[in-house]
């Protein structure tokens, strides 16, 4: 009975980890101290979640399960990046007005990748890049900014370490962006 019971146990979670995953992405948002915020300046923000493909990966026990996200990406993108503009005492505003300095943000990569190397623990690697380019006038500043995660997987990971590890990714993504000094000189008019 003992047996029947283990048996049944170990197939359903085996079933639940082969399923495709949905991650609820909110990656956070650095603290920045109110000593870093500038005079309030407009700021025309765009951002675009420029990925062929919006499937982050799939998951390793399955190729078929593809990891997802909700809210879609591009959306989250622009939500934390207005929140870093107005820690950083700029105002995000949705079309060109005078004198507006222009930020275009776009997700460029967010991927989780199942790497399975002969005579070693498979691994996870979970990437996010970021391509920010900052215009005033005729003055253009282009960066971008990446953030790597990887694991060890001697098991297949459950759904939440899984959305855990990605959120991470974002977050270290989010604050590589908030916290150039380069960036931020250029969008308050001071020389770089």
């Amino acid at each position: 009975m003992t047996e029947l019971f283990l048996a049944v146990v170990l197939v359903c979670l085996s079933a639940c980890t082969y399923n495709a995953q949905v991650v609820r992405l909110d990656p956070v948002v650095p603290e920045l101290s109110a000593g870093q915020a500038a005079s309030t300046k407009n700021i025309w923000l765009q951002t675009q979640d420029v990925r062929l493909y919006k499937e982050i990966g799939h998951r390793p026990g399955n190729p078929g399960a593809a990891i997802t996200t909700d809210p879609a990406a591009g959306v989250v993108l622009k939500s934390k990046v207005a929140q870093i503009l107005q820690a950083k005492g700029f105002r995000a505003v949705d079309s060109e007005v005078p004198d507006s300095l222009t930020l275009t943000v776009d997700l460029t990569e967010l991927s989780y990748t199942v790497i399975n190397e002969a005579g070693q623990s498979p691994q996870v690697k979970i990437r996010a890049v970021l391509k920010v380019v900052a215009q005033k006038g005729p003055d253009r500043l282009e960066k971008s900014f990446e953030a790597n995660q990887e694991r060890k997987i001697p098991f297949e990971p459950v759904a939440k370490s899984n959305e855990e590890w990605i959120n991470e990714t974002f977050s270290d993504v989010l604050k590589a962006f908030a916290t150039d000094e380069r960036l931020f000189t250029f969008l308050n008019g001071d020389s770089i």
